[in-house]
């Protein structure tokens, strides 16, 4: 096994049509697929060092991906050289949150991580993959690791929805779901039922598309603000977004929704699709004061039963453990943001005081 490293801005045109190809011959997430790719390099290349490594066994290439080389600090103390796996490794950045992270798969090779660590030959000290698939390489062997140098920062549940086994109409498919969530969605139909008819609408357009993103955000950071929280849909996200709806729109890989009662907005929500697999990528609601209506739940729904009507096969709610995501569930699994160090002293150093850290946390909240 050995790794090969080329540049990604000396090298666009070159970078961009070797992944087109590679991805053809490779079953990959949404976040891997040329469309998010593409616009995630030309939003976030300029400053970083973004470089297409490409493992091969031989001359043939197994497996490659999108790294980015970015020296940081841990803990305000150990500098670090950092392989980050494709993101940028810069907090602000990277709230475009990347998931379902893995290396695209070009051969039938199987995939040694021991190997891949010692073929890397550029300095590095730690390796940072975040929203790991567990289903595709390095998260498949992740565990084969030597774990003293593996930290695991978060692993998070993952919530999905089996369309093919699902009622295509709302009412039949609310009463599929467990007597606490149909009753709440229920109450939320009928409050919004006194309203005006409830209707879900598709951007039509790039345009109507890059409006409804404004308004989501804004519906975002009114309920944030509420809240005294600070919102994850930034400059960098609405750079990126805006790239990708420019760019996908016409692919059908970007499904903006709006759902209202009469003239009533209930909320947005933005979804990436990609063959027939939905990624719930953000979302806006108008939370009324009535706590009994819950726009989220109401909006969930019908954003569900209309992609079951459309012939897709799963509704995925991405990472994270939201009540109303594993409500609606019938699968589950799971994400790790994990990070490799290279095993030294300093790394030694970092980990212990990192574990010294969590262990004050933790007796803190006893």
């Amino acid at each position: 096994m050995h790794i090969d490293f080329i540049d990604v801005k000396s090298n666009i045109e070159k970078i961009e049509s070797l992944w087109n190809e590679y991805c053809l011959s490779s079953d990959h997430s949404y976040f891997m697929s040329p469309g998010w790719i593409h616009a995630w390099i030309e939003c976030f290349s300029a400053g970083e060092q973004f470089q297409l490594m490409t493992i091969k066994n031989g001359t043939s290439p197994i497996y490659a991906t999108i790294v980015n080389f970015k020296r940081q600090f841990r803990g305000g103390i150990f500098p670090s050289r950092v392989l980050n796996i494709n993101c940028t490794g810069d907090y602000e950045k990277d709230s475009v949150c990347i998931e379902y992270n893995h290396f695209l798969q070009l051969g039938d090779d199987s995939f040694d991580i021991n190997e891949f660590l010692k073929s890397i030959d550029t300095p590095w000290d730690e390796i940072y993959i975040p929203g790991m698939c567990l289903d595709r390489n390095p998260g498949k062997a992740i565990r084969e690791c030597d774990q003293d140098w593996v930290i695991y920062d978060y692993d998070k549940p993952n919530f999905s929805v089996d369309l093919c086994v699902i009622p295509q109409e709302r009412t039949g498919y609310v009463d599929s779901l467990s007597k606490s969530t149909r009753n709440h969605i229920r109450r939320t139909i009928k409050f919004y039922d006194a309203v005006g008819e409830i209707k879900l609408r598709r951007a039509a357009s790039i345009e109507e598309a890059l409006g409804m993103l404004a308004d989501l955000i804004e519906l975002k950071k009114i309920i944030l603000s509420k809240r005294n929280g600070a919102s994850s849909l930034n400059e960098h996200f609405v750079k990126h977004s805006t790239a990708l709806i420019r760019n996908r729109f016409e692919t059908g890989e970007i499904q903006m929704l709006k759902i209202q009662a009469g003239d009533q907005v209930i909320g947005y929500i933005y979804n990436l699709v990609y063959h027939g697999h939905v990624y719930f990528y953000q979302s806006g609601f108008h939370y009324e004061r009535d706590n009994k209506a819950s726009p989220g739940m109401l909006a969930n729904a019908e954003a569900i039963v209309y992609n079951a009507r459309l012939g897709n096969k799963v509704y995925d709610f991405l990472a994270g453990e939201e009540r109303y995501k594993e409500c609606f569930a019938n699968q589950r699994s799971s994400m790790l943001w994990v990070r490799i160090l290279k095993p030294s002293i300093k790394n030694w150093a970092m980990k212990t005081l990192r574990n010294a850290r969590e262990r004050m946390r933790s007796s803190g909240k006893k």
